[in-house]
C-alpha cells in the first residue's frame, strides 16, 4: 500500500527483498556459500523483482548474477501500479472520510488486516484493473528505491550482470480467468479464452498492427494444444 508521500512511499515488498538479500550477503559464508558469487532467481512477478533488484542502487551490489523466468522490469505492471488510488479507495470503502495522507494512514493502521484483505478482494473488479494495470498493489516509481529515475534510466546506469532470461510453460494463462463469475465456471470454454485474447489481452489498442497475428498465435497456443 502507498499514499505517495515521503512517509509512505510504498514498495515495501521490494524493501523486504533487499533485507533478505542483505541477510544472505552477510551470512552465506556461514552456510558454506560464496558471498562473491550470489545468484538470484525469480518467476513471473518474482522475475520482475529480481530485475528491479539488479537496477536499484540500494540492492544491485548485493549479488552477482540473475535468472529471470517470465517477467521483467519493463513490464507495464512492474513499476506503474495504481497503488495510491487503490489505497485511498480501500480507506474510503472502510469508512475513512479524510483526504489527508497522514490521516488515511493512521486510519488504516487501526483496521484489522482481515478486513483490509476482504475489501481489497471484493471491491475491485479485475476487468477494471486491466484498463490501466491489472496488478493493483505493486511497485511504483519513487524517489527512494528507484532514486527518482525511470526504469530505462536505471538500466543505462546499472552495472551489467550475467543474466539468463526465459519463459515458463503456459505463463500468464491464469489471467484468462480474470473477470469470470462463479456461475460461469460450468460453461467456460474455448470461446471465453478466444474472446479474452481478442478483446482484452491482445486487442488492437494494446498490440497495434500486430494484433491479428498475435491473437492467432495466442488462441492457437491456449486452445488447440495439449497442456498435460
Amino acid at each position: 500500500m502507498s499514499l505517495g508521500t515521503k512517509e509512505d512511499p510504498g514498495n515495501l515488498g521490494l524493501w523486504d527483498q533487499i533485507a533478505a538479500l542483505k541477510f544472505i550477503k552477510n551470512n552465506i559464508k556461514n552456510l558454506g556459500g560464496n558471498d562473491e558469487n550470489i545468484t538470484i532467481w525469480g518467476q513471473s512477478a518474482g522475475s520482475a523483482s529480481v530485475d528491479l533488484m539488479a537496477l536499484s542502487p540500494h540492492s544491485r551490489d548485493l549479488f552477482h548474477k540473475v535468472i529471470q523466468a517470465s517477467g521483467a522490469a519493463l513490464d507495464e505492471w512492474a513499476s506503474t501500479a495504481p497503488v495510491i488510488k487503490i489505497t485511498k479507495q480501500i480507506a474510503q470503502f472502510m469508512g475513512c472520510k479524510s483526504e489527508d495522507a497522514k490521516e488515511i494512514k493512521a486510519f488504516l493502521k487501526k483496521q484489522k488486516w482481515e478486513d483490509i484483505m476482504d475489501i481489497s478482494s471484493t471491491k475491485f473488479d479485475p476487468n477494471d484493473k486491466t484498463k490501466d494495470n491489472y496488478i493493483g498493489f505493486g511497485p511504483r516509481l519513487d524517489d527512494d528505491f528507484f532514486a527518482g529515475k525511470t526504469v530505462e534510466q536505471l538500466i543505462e546506469e546499472a552495472p551489467k550482470k550475467p543474466t539468463i532470461m526465459g519463459l515458463m510453460t503456459l505463463e500468464g494463462g491464469i489471467f484468462l480467468l480474470f473477470g469470470m463469475k462463479p456461475e460461469d465456471i460450468k460453461t467456460y470454454s474455448g470461446k471465453n479464452i478466444t474472446n479474452a485474447i481478442k478483446y482484452r489481452y491482445a486487442a488492437e489498442c494494446r498490440a497495434g498492427k500486430d494484433a491479428p497475428g498475435l491473437q492467432k498465435d495466442l488462441i492457437e497456443y491456449f486452445t488447440r494444444r495439449t497442456c498435460f
